[in-house]
């Protein structure tokens, strides 16, 4: 069923979704601001949503449709509710012991601590921290096990509102879209057949261990959807929610908005999805004519300017900053980014041979993706394994809504899809697996689910210059609120 009928009312799913980016960043200003900066600032986000609750409408239509698919909703809403659940945000299930270390030390300084936190010793957390503020401000209120219970819900929150943006842009509901979602991956089975394992039974034997098979072109890697959730929760979330909105905004002259939002949670992908958005915005401005600039100057894009420039300052005072340079394009390295990119993209592009010809954000996309690849900021190649994230979502996307139409580009295409997609989804179920198995024999040994080897993100760490930034910067000298 069309998802669009009826009399024009306001968009309330676009507007909730503007409202769950926006929150965390008000949050910031009055938590981290001193109040004359703060207070006008959070002042223009308010603004800025009521603008958008007036502008952006949508066809009524919505008892209609819960008549229709509550049986599909339902199956949709339990298997959504499982993969989160799975995830081991909120600590509810077993949790990837690597990342959830830091990231559940982030959180628990953000609700120990005072705002800004910071060790008094120079030191400061500069982070992209956004998806945890409302939580943390539960738990200050209530008790660190409130807020994880608060970051799970709004993880939830925010897995629902994606797939309802990803619904709305397809015009149909499909129940097997989650299951599509969550095993849709690179052939990263293949890659790690032929880069990191002894042979095939060396493989099959790390394969039934749950092994992570992500990392094995070194510097170049596109997580699937549901290693992301599982290990980047902070960021791949409202990720899924900002791109799907950024498509679906109706007057692209006030995209600067909602992909300014979009900052505070996800700089990486905020930088990978750049070049598209400047796409968007010039093809808004030329509808418009001899409008354009009169539709650029207004109230919203002026509020994106001063959350782009307020959160990046405070991005600068991270140490990782100082670290950053160019990957050799040696013989090796040019092996790796060509098995990288036929293993991730090139097997999912062969099914979108009109996209690939016509789409212009895909072309930005996979070009963006090719740049960024190859730099390196930080300790590590985060960069590069999180620019690219903007283009795996996108056809991603596409995907769906050729299966979704039933537009297969040839014959056969649709069986060679499924082996593509089968060999594929190996990559999902180690990540399944792993969680599940662990998370069983922590029940029955009684051990932690949440990994808590790390209480504060100040302690010595292997990722430290990731996290921390100098509380002599110019944020913390000028814009931030210090005792």
């Amino acid at each position: 069923m069309d998802l669009v009928d009826g009399k024009k009312t306001v968009d309330w799913l676009k507007f909730g979704a503007y409202c769950y980016l926006a929150f965390p960043c008000a949050v910031f200003f009055l938590g981290y601001l001193r109040l004359y900066y703060a207070l006008p600032l959070t002042a223009l986000v308010a603004l800025s949503l009521i603008l958008v609750l007036r502008r952006e409408k949508r066809g009524s239509g919505a008892g209609r449709f819960w008549a229709e698919h509550w049986r599909g909703l339902l199956l949709f809403a339990a298997i959504l509710l499982l993969w989160v659940l799975l995830s081991g945000v909120g600590g509810y299930a077993w949790q990837n012991r690597w990342d959830h270390k830091f990231r559940n030390a982030v959180f628990q300084d953000l609700v120990l601590r005072d705002w800004p936190v910071t060790d008094g010793e120079g030191n400061a957390l500069c982070y992209y921290f956004g998806f945890w503020l409302p939580a943390a401000l539960v738990g200050k209120l209530f008790g660190l096990s409130a807020g994880y219970f608060a970051l799970f819900l709004y993880a939830l929150i925010g897995c629902g509102m994606a797939f309802a943006l990803i619904f709305r842009y397809l015009g149909s509901f499909h129940w097997w879209a989650i299951v599509f979602f969550i095993f849709y991956s690179g052939l990263d089975a293949i890659s790690y057949l032929i880069f990191q394992s002894d042979g095939v039974s060396d493989f099959l034997h790390k394969l039934l261990s749950g092994e992570h098979l992500e990392l094995a072109t070194l510097y170049f890697n596109s997580s699937s959807n549901t290693t992301l959730l599982y290990w980047l929760y902070n960021s791949c979330v409202p990720f899924w929610v900002a791109f799907p909105l950024l498509l679906l905004t109706q007057d692209k002259t006030k995209l600067p908005f909602p992909y300014a939002l979009l900052l505070l949670f996800s700089p990486f992908a905020f930088v990978g999805l750049a070049p598209a958005v400047l796409f968007l915005m010039i093809g808004g401005c030329l509808e418009r004519k001899r409008g354009w600039l009169r539709a650029l100057v207004c109230v919203e894009n002026f509020t994106a300017l001063c959350i782009v420039a307020v959160v990046g300052c405070f991005f600068a005072s991270n140490q990782s900053e100082n670290v950053k340079y160019f990957l050799p394009l040696s013989g090796a390295v040019l092996v790796r980014f060509l098995a990288y990119a036929a293993l991730e993209y090139g097997v999912y592009l062969i099914f979108l041979p009109r996209e690939l010809k016509r789409d212009r954000i895909l072309q930005i996309l996979l070009a963006t993706t090719a740049l960024t690849s190859f730099f390196v900021m930080g300790s590590s190649y985060d960069f590069a394994w999180r620019t690219c994230m903007p283009l795996a979502f996108y056809i991603g996307l596409l995907l769906l809504k050729r299966l979704s139409e039933g537009d297969m580009p040839f014959r056969g295409a649709l069986a060679l899809f499924a082996a593509v997609f089968l060999i594929g989804s190996v990559t999902a179920g180690m990540e399944l697996l792993r969680v599940a198995v662990n998370t069983v024999s922590s029940l029955i040994e009684n051990e932690p689910l949440l990994s808590d080897e790390l209480s504060s993100i100040f302690l010595p760490n292997e990722c430290y210059g990731n996290f921390v930034g100098s509380a002599d910067s110019l944020f913390f000298r000028v814009f931030a609120r210090m005792p």
